[in-house]
């Protein structure tokens, strides 16, 4: 008998429902030895409460039960949101089509019929399972794309409006305005032109991280701060400090692009809540695991303990100053960060500024 070998990881729960156990009791075991963690249960209705309580990844279903059959029970989880989604193959000594046909227009994924050739029913198994997983991530992508569209046009609406608006001011009282009062205007322009385009370069950031491949190289940090200065200074009005920076950086490994959007989210946010006269100090320790902290240090009114609980989270906005941030820019750092096998965190005390951070590794773990 022929078995595949390494299909599933042990995180994979099936519920085997099922009147007769030793119908079952092989392919259970089997499942068993390869890593699934399998319940089993012998009427539709402790089926139903266990699948609603702690939803499996696949239910294996038969079809004569006493109660409520396999049909019912099939129809119940299918028309339930937090089941729905449960790939559920159908498993019956009955072998007409009528009994498959039956299955199928109840909402069953699949049919086997006993007694199971074993690896044709592992196999099965195993492709339902990482269905469901593809269409879950799937699912998750196009959820967060949603959160994130729906974020930045809230987020571009703002300038966007002030830009409309000095232009048609410009463009109708043109010759009323003296010249310092065009000039204030056109700044004005410019500066929320180049918000819009901040914006627009993390809804890009954020699309490509489920794209791009990542192509983890040695990076020139010190070229890498400098494009990222260079990027915010013309964003933020107002702004009167000096960012300091070592003379020399050590070499740690990541996607060059990338690492320079999380510093433009850092150093960004520095300049927006550290406070307009005072300095940003940008930084790194080596820590002993073989990888790197690079930080940015503000000195303005600091991050509470639950404000530093939640920085990182969707849709976090602190404003101060009459300053408003991106809602997902911190967001989209963790996500950088960590597709780059690194992590972030933010230190602080009110009234003490605050430190963020993230790690990149100075060599690879070995995949072997």
């Amino acid at each position: 008998m022929t078995i595949f070998m390494n299909l599933t990881l042990p995180s994979d729960r099936i519920l085997i429902i099922d009147d007769c156990p030793e119908d079952i009791a092989e392919l259970s075991n089997i499942l068993d030895i390869y890593g699934y963690s399998v319940q089993v249960l012998s009427d539709g209705i402790s089926a139903l409460h266990a699948s609603l309580r702690d939803p499996p990844d696949l239910i294996l279903l038969d079809i004569s039960m006493p109660q409520f059959d396999g049909y019912e029970v099939c129809k119940f989880i299918k028309n339930h949101e937090d089941t729905e989604n449960i790939p559920i193959i159908f498993i019956s000594g009955r072998q007409q089509p009528e009994d498959k046909l039956h299955a199928f227009a109840f909402g069953g994924d699949d049919y086997m019929t006993k007694p199971f050739q074993i690896d044709e029913a592992v196999a099965r198994i195993n492709f339902h399972l990482q269905k469901r997983k593809k269409r879950l991530a799937m699912a998750l992508k196009i959820r967060e794309l949603e959160d994130y569209s729906s974020a930045v046009a809230h987020d571009i609406k703002s300038p966007l409006g002030i830009v409309e608006g000095y232009a048609d001011q410009l463009h109708d009282y043109w010759d009323d305005f003296d010249e310092a009062s065009r000039k204030n205007y056109l700044k004005a322009i410019r500066r929320n032109s180049n918000k819009i385009a901040a914006i627009v370069d993390e809804l890009l950031s954020f699309s490509s991280l489920s794209q791009a491949e990542i192509d983890m190289q040695p990076l020139n940090m010190g070229n890498i701060v400098n494009q990222a200065t260079n990027r915010v200074g013309p964003w933020i009005h107002g702004f009167d400090g000096q960012i300091q920076t070592p003379e020399e950086w050590p070499i740690a490994l990541g996607h060059p692009s990338w690492v320079e959007e999380v510093w433009v989210n850092y150093i960004s946010n520095a300049m927006k809540y550290g406070g307009s006269k005072t300095d940003i100090n940008l930084g790194y320790t080596v820590l002993p695991n073989q990888s790197i902290q690079f930080w940015v240090q503000d000195f303005g009114e600091g991050l509470s303990n639950d404000e530093q609980e939640i920085v990182f989270n969707k849709h976090t906005r602190f404003r101060k100053k009459d300053q408003e941030g991106h809602g997902l820019g911190l967001s989209i750092v963790k996500r950088i960060i960590e597709k780059l096998q690194g992590e972030v965190g933010v230190s602080s005390k009110l009234g003490e500024g605050a430190r963020f951070y993230f790690t990149l590794p100075t060599i690879l773990p070995d995949s072997t």
